[in-house]
């Protein structure tokens, strides 16, 4: 979802249409933009192993136990097995994606030729961590942990290629003059 909202206050406008020009220079010509993005975790598909059964949901996941890893085994070295358990588990899934990306923008007129436009941008606006997919190689030292920041776009791989374009809040502030 995404918007854009130009604040109703300075000369032609709803609110103090009539203001003195130094006051508007402060008040008037604001706008706020936001997007955001919500995902629900992706279902979880699972290589080569054994299922032993039983629930594979835990009741409150964590980076560091996303999933039951006790139901799952190794499949034993130099053995041929013809896949007999699921490849994925219907209510089994990875972590949600959030995002709030927003700016506030400022414009005003230096003359009736040269307009200014100040901008605040702030991308991750909320600063969450967006956890990637757990590890899913039974293998792994790290099997069921979701350890690393991920994207929804994330390819499949090792964890640490799940990074992708992901940070923490940044922002940046830019000055435009249009003549």
């Amino acid at each position: 979802m995404a918007g854009t909202w130009e604040l109703p206050f300075g000369i032609g406008e709803t609110f103090g249409h009539d203001m003195p020009r130094a006051v508007d220079a402060f008040v008037g010509g604001w706008k706020v933009t936001g997007m955001g993005t919500y995902m629900s975790g992706s279902i979880l598909r699972f290589g080569k192993m054994n299922y032993l059964g039983g629930e594979v949901t835990v009741s409150d996941p964590s980076p560091s136990k996303w999933f039951n890893t006790s139901a799952f085994s190794q499949i034993a070295a130099n053995t041929y097995v013809i896949r007999s358990n699921p490849m994925q588990f219907d209510n089994l899934t990875g972590p949600k994606y959030v995002m709030l990306d927003a700016s506030l923008t400022k414009s005003f007129r230096i003359t009736e030729r040269i307009r200014t436009e100040m901008e605040l941008r702030a991308f991750n606006a909320l600063n969450r961590l967006n956890l990637g997919n757990p590890n899913m190689s039974v293998t792994s030292s790290q099997f069921g942990q979701a350890l690393y920041q991920g994207t929804p776009s994330a390819q499949m791989g090792p964890q640490t290629m799940e990074l992708g374009n992901v940070s923490g809040r940044q922002v940046e502030l830019g000055l435009k003059i249009i003549f």
